[in-house]
């Protein structure tokens, strides 16, 4: 799979910080569609009852990674990964642009207050 990746990062500080981290080591920005990231069955019947997006995308602890695929190869790592029985998901795309805009289902942008856990922060 990697001959099909550009970057990739583990969201265990929570989605938001860490492919911010990505963004910006690689001086570009993103677009997310926060409906397109998937969810248990469990959290996305009551989104709100774990908080709600700010609270699910940004905290830590979450072992999976998110990585970017060049448009001209998602078929093909799509392919792959479902030949080998591994979930992958679409939820947004990189923009020239640099920053992190997020996306709510009817189009609205949505801020965070904070971003995740910061290994740096004192106190």
């Amino acid at each position: 799979m990697k001959k099909y990746i550009n970057a990739a990062i583990d969201i265990s500080d929570g989605l938001i910080a860490d492919l911010t981290h990505v963004l910006a080591s690689s001086a570009c920005g993103a677009l997310v569609e926060l409906d397109k990231v998937p969810l248990s069955a469990e959290v996305a019947a009551n989104p709100q009852g774990y908080g709600g997006y700010a609270s699910l995308l940004t905290s830590g602890d979450d072992y999976e990674l998110c990585f970017t695929v060049s448009r001209n190869k998602v078929k093909q790592l799509e392919e792959l990964a479902a030949e080998n029985n591994i979930a992958i998901h679409c939820i947004g795309q990189i923009e020239k642009e640099p920053g992190l805009r997020c996306l709510d289902a009817t189009g609205k942008t949505v801020d965070f207050d904070k971003a995740g856990f910061d290994h740096f922060k004192k106190g």
